[in-house]
């Protein structure tokens, strides 16, 4: 079994200040780390230390109430230096144990997917007054890399651009672009429709698995700084913040990612919501860094797709790449969503559409 460990926050301290006078309180006089060993003397300062550091969100801790054990074994091991405690304090296990035991952590388990994926461990950390141990998919997601950047289906809900419950969540690691990125125009080969024809051999495309939670895989991947200019910095709750591609940089992710975007359907689900509500000045803010010329037909074609036609400055940019497509008399076609087969051509951008 993988093993997932959460621990639940009633709403009304969700906004208060996490110190060691609130620890306290949960806290009996005379508790006790096992049955036979007391509270080791030095406890109150390492707790107060602990509960200083989860105060709030950082760029290091996205999220205090969502954290990997690795994350907390670091934080332990920084706390037992700082303060200089002695070699007798507890290892990184019993303090773990002895938080569970009052109250500010406990565990939840997650399923261990049959490809033999490695396992994780979470912990939410807070006091505990009820029997709420869930955590939201986006906590978990940051809690697992919080240098990472949520992607993909995972921002389309994120989003509200998408009905459909994500098969998949996804975070991205985000790598500088290599001397071949950065000088050479992309090129695409696709693979026999064959290849691409079943969810199984779909799946294996998205990425790599990092672990599963309440039934719903979770991907890691990599993906260069130039490819995604577009990342903000939202807050999801009090005590989490997250990392996310922006919402135009999710849309034109869907071109690219569609395999892990959900699909065909539900990436046109998400653009004919937004055709009315588009940010052009955005798209053409990422369409000049990104710099791909796949990219931009993609995008022109889903436009004339949708029967869209934008405004003004991204009109003219749109308008010298087709240009240049048009020009290019030996260009190979593409697809409008990477991967996937579509039968109808679009010869002004030389790509095939649904």
């Amino acid at each position: 079994m993988w093993v997932c460990l959460l621990a639940s926050i009633p709403t009304q301290v969700h906004h208060e200040k996490h110190n060691i006078t609130t620890i306290k309180k949960a806290v009996p006089t005379g508790a006790y780390m096992s049955e036979n060993t007391k509270l080791h003397p030095q406890w109150e300062r390492f707790l107060k230390e602990f509960s200083d550091k989860l105060a709030k969100p950082s760029q290091d801790i996205p999220s205090v109430r969502c954290l990997s054990r690795t994350t907390l074994t670091s934080i332990f091991t920084e706390i037992l230096k700082e303060l200089e405690l002695p070699s007798t304090f507890p290892p990184g296990v019993e303090i773990l144990r002895l938080l569970s035991s009052m109250g500010l952590a406990s565990a939840v388990t997650t399923e261990k997917d049959k490809t033999n994926a490695p396992s994780k461990e979470f912990y939410l950390i807070g006091i505990s007054a009820s029997h709420d141990v869930t955590a939201d998919p986006f906590e978990i997601l940051q809690a697992y890399k919080p240098s990472g950047v949520i992607c993909f289906f995972s921002a389309l809900s994120y989003y509200g651009l998408t009905t459909q419950l994500p098969t998949h969540h996804h975070i991205v690691t985000i790598v500088e672009p290599t001397t071949t990125t950065k000088n050479v125009k992309p090129k695409e080969t696709f693979p026999p429709s064959s290849e691409i024809s079943t969810k199984e051999s779909n799946t294996k495309k998205i990425g790599t698995l990092a672990f599963s939670y309440d039934g719903t895989p979770f991907y890691t991947s990599r993906r260069s700084k130039n490819t995604i200019p577009g990342i903000k910095n939202r807050v999801l709750n009090s005590r989490t913040h997250i990392k996310i591609a922006s919402k135009e940089q999710t849309l034109l992710d869907t071109l690219h990612y569609p395999l892990h975007c959900g699909g065909a359907e539900v990436i046109l689900e998400a653009w004919d919501d937004q055709r009315d509500n588009l940010d052009e000045k955005s798209f053409l803010d990422l369409l000049q860094k990104i710099d791909s010329s796949l990219l931009t037909r993609r995008l022109g074609a889903l436009f004339d797709f949708l029967d869209y036609s934008p405004n003004n400055e991204l009109s003219l940019f749109l308008k010298r790449e087709k240009e240049e497509t048009q020009n290019s008399s030996e260009l190979p076609p593409i697809t409008l969503f990477r991967g996937l087969n579509h039968t109808h051509l679009n010869s002004e951008w030389k790509t095939l559409t649904p």
